[in-house]
């Protein structure tokens, strides 16, 4: 039993001391890999922290990155508002802005904050008031090339929210947009 016991201790310390190397990799591993890797990845991350000493440094390290994991999605919640922000006042950050939210929604790796996305997301194109009245967001006076990459974010939504639905159809059945589109 004595054998068994130290065969136990000898692999413990070897999990922690090369697991413990590995941790700080975890969130830009995450943000890499497909869903399927990824909620693997994230259970193994979970487990490792539920089974590990509270004082340990495995556990500090273990800390570190889920908190880098939830700025990043705090980052994310961001890009709605940054683009409404923006708007047509500087197009080549506002491309970039959809460049990286484009990025973000090809890699699938946060599906559900991109989904999220969508209900502060509409300001960018157009909000209907009670009182009727179109009130048009930046999106409509943007360059077409800048237009169409915003357009290409929608495809990567799981689903599309009804209120996002109606303020970008909002901005197709405007005159504005139409005669613009036709040149």
């Amino acid at each position: 039993m004595p054998d068994q016991r130290r065969k136990l201790r000898f692999s413990v310390a070897f999990f922690q001391k090369h697991f413990l190397s590995l941790i700080p990799f975890i969130p830009k591993l995450v943000m890499q890999v497909d869903n399927a890797w990824k909620s693997h990845i994230l259970q193994a991350f979970t487990e490792v922290f539920k089974k590990c000493d509270p004082e340990s440094s495995m556990k500090l390290v273990c800390l570190s990155a889920v908190e880098e994991m939830l700025f990043l999605i705090s980052w994310i919640r961001e890009i709605p508002l940054l683009l409404t922000l923006l708007g047509d006042k500087n197009p080549l950050a506002t491309k970039d802005v959809l460049r990286l939210q484009l990025h973000l929604a090809q890699c699938g790796t946060h599906s559900q904050e991109l989904d999220n996305m969508q209900y502060t997301l509409r300001e960018f194109y157009s909000t209907c008031p009670c009182d009727g009245d179109i009130s048009y967001g930046p999106f409509m006076k943007l360059e077409r090339e800048i237009q169409e990459l915003s357009v290409c974010c929608l495809y990567y939504f799981s689903f599309m929210d009804p209120s996002l639905l109606q303020s970008v159809a909002g901005c197709c059945l405007c005159e504005y947009f139409n005669n613009m589109m036709r040149k």
